[in-house]
C-alpha cells in the first residue's frame, strides 16, 4: 500500500489514524505501507491504530508517523493492542518509518512496533530500525506493556530511541508487569541507550546492548544456544535469514521476501538483470541482454520451449507475490544464402546453362555441381562457393 496520507489534527476527530483505524477480531497478513505519512491524535499505527483480539503477521511499515494528543499510543505496526478471550498476536513484522509522539501530562507511549500493549498480547519475531522520539515512554519494540501480556521474544531494535520519562532499547515501560519475561531480545546500532527496559522488571538475562554490531550480523551468533534462553530459539530455518545487502546486514524475515530466479532456456542469453529477493507484492522487472545474432522469443514459467509465454518482451514487469523461476528463450537469427550470377551484364537468379558450383557451410560441402542455390542458414555460420565450372562456351 502506498500513497496513504492521513489528515493532521489535535482533536478527537483525528483519533485512530492508520491504514486501519479500529480492528476487532481480525487476521491481517502480508501487508506493507510505503511512501506514506500518518498523522493524528490519540492513537496511530502504521498498519492499525487500535487492535483488539487480532492477529497481525508478515506486515511492515515504512511510513513516517507523527502524533500529538492528550493520551497517545503510537506504534510502527499497532498504536494500541489488547486481547480478550482471544490474544492479540503480532509476529514477523518490522518498522523502518520514523516515529514522533508528543502527548501531554507525560502520557505518550511510543514503540517501534507497538505503542501500548495491554492484556493478553503476544509479541514475537519483530524488529525496528527507525528513529523514534516521545515525551514520555519510548521503546525500540514496545513503548508500554501493561497487565499480563503473554509473550515477548526474539525481537531487536537498531533505531535510536528518545523518551523524556522512560526509554529502553527494547521496551520503554514494563513497570506493572512482574511475570512477563522479555526473552532473547537485543538492541544496538543507532540505539545508544544503556537499558533494554526503561522501567520495570526484566525477567531474563538474555537481553542486551550490542557493543559491536558485527555479532548480530552473523547467523552463528543466533544459532549458538549458549547465547540465548533456549525456550524461544532464533529460527533460521523458517523465520529468519541474513543477507548482507539488506537491513544493514541484520536479520530479515524469510516470509517477507520472494526470490526471483531466471534460467536461460536456450543459448543466446548473454546476461540477466532483475533477479534477487524482493518484498512480497513488489513490482519487479527482469530483462535480458542477447548475444549477437539472437532474437528474444519469450518468458515462460516452466522449462519447456513449448510452454505458454507470460511475456514476449525482453523486459518483463510483474508483481512478485511468491518465489518464482522464469525461463528466458531466444533463437538464432536466420539468413537466406542466395547464389546469383551476373550473366552477360545482367543479374540472374541462377547460373543455369552458364556454370556449376559447390557450396560449403561451416566447412562441410552441402551442394555439389549445382547451378542454383537458395537456402536459409543461422547467424554465425560460414559459407564458401567453390569449384566454379563454366559451361563449355562460357568464361568465368
Amino acid at each position: 500500500m502506498s500513497g496513504c496520507f492521513t489528515p493532521s489534527g489535535t482533536t478527537s476527530a483525528y483519533t485512530a489514524q492508520g491504514l486501519f483505524g479500529y480492528v476487532h477480531y481480525a487476521k491481517i497478513k502480508n501487508l506493507g505501507v510505503i511512501d506514506s505519512s500518518i498523522k493524528g491524535f490519540d492513537s496511530c499505527g502504521g498498519i492499525i491504530a487500535r487492535a483488539t483480539e487480532t492477529t497481525v503477521t508478515n506486515c511492515y511499515n515504512k511510513a513516517d508517523i507523527n502524533i500529538s494528543g492528550i493520551v497517545t499510543y503510537l506504534g510502527g505496526i499497532i498504536g494500541y493492542a489488547t486481547g480478550g478471550d482471544t490474544q492479540t498476536i503480532v509476529t514477523n513484522c518490522y518498522n523502518t518509518g520514523s516515529i514522533t509522539c508528543k502527548g501531554t501530562n507525560n502520557r505518550a507511549n511510543l514503540g517501534g512496533i507497538v505503542g501500548y500493549a495491554n492484556s493478553s498480547v503476544t509479541i514475537t519475531n519483530r524488529y525496528n530500525t527507525a528513529s523514534m522520539s516521545s515525551d514520555n515512554n519510548a521503546g525500540g519494540i514496545a513503548g508500554f506493556i501493561n497487565s499480563a501480556s503473554k509473550k515477548f521474544a526474539n525481537c531487536f531494535n537498531t533505531g535510536s530511541v528518545s523518551g523524556t520519562r522512560y526509554a529502553g532499547g527494547v521496551v520503554g515501560n514494563n513497570g506493572s508487569v512482574s511475570t512477563l519475561a522479555i526473552t532473547n531480545c537485543y538492541y544496538g546500532g543507532s540505539c545508544t541507550l544503556t537499558k533494554g527496559v526503561g522501567l520495570g522488571t526484566d525477567k531474563t538475562t538474555k537481553i542486551g546492548n550490542l557493543n559491536t554490531s558485527s555479532y548480530a550480523k552473523s547467523k552463528a551468533w543466533y544459532t549458538n544456544t549458549a547465547n540465548w534462553e533456549t525456550t524461544y530459539p532464533w529460527d533460521f530455518d523458517n523465520v529468519w535469514k541474513i543477507d548482507s545487502s539488506k537491513n544493514s546486514g541484520y536479520p530479515i524475515f524469510i516470509s517477507h521476501f520472494v526470490t526471483v530466479k531466471v534460467n536461460a532456456g536456450t543459448a543466446g542469453i548473454a546476461s540477466v538483470a532483475g533477479i534477487g529477493d524482493y518484498n512480497i507484492g513488489s513490482t519487479v522487472t527482469v530483462s535480458v541482454t542477447l548475444s549477437p545474432g539472437y532474437t528474444f522469443d519469450k518468458w515462460t514459467t516452466s522449462n519447456s520451449a513449448l510452454a505458454d509465454a507470460v511475456s514476449t518482451s525482453a523486459s518483463y514487469t510483474f508483481t512478485a507475490n511468491e518465489t518464482i523461476i522464469l525461463y528466458a528463450w531466444a533463437s538464432k537469427n536466420s539468413y537466406e544464402l542466395n547464389v546469383n550470377g551476373n550473366l552477360d551484364g545482367k543479374v540472374s537468379g541462377g547460373v543455369s546453362g552458364y556454370a556449376t558450383f559447390d557450396v560449403y557451410i561451416d566447412g562441410t560441402r552441402v551442394a555439389v555441381g549445382v547451378n542454383d542455390y537458395c537456402t536459409t542458414h543461422h547467424y554465425g555460420q560460414t559459407y564458401e562457393i567453390k569449384n566454379i565450372v563454366p559451361a563449355t562456351d562460357k568464361a568465368y
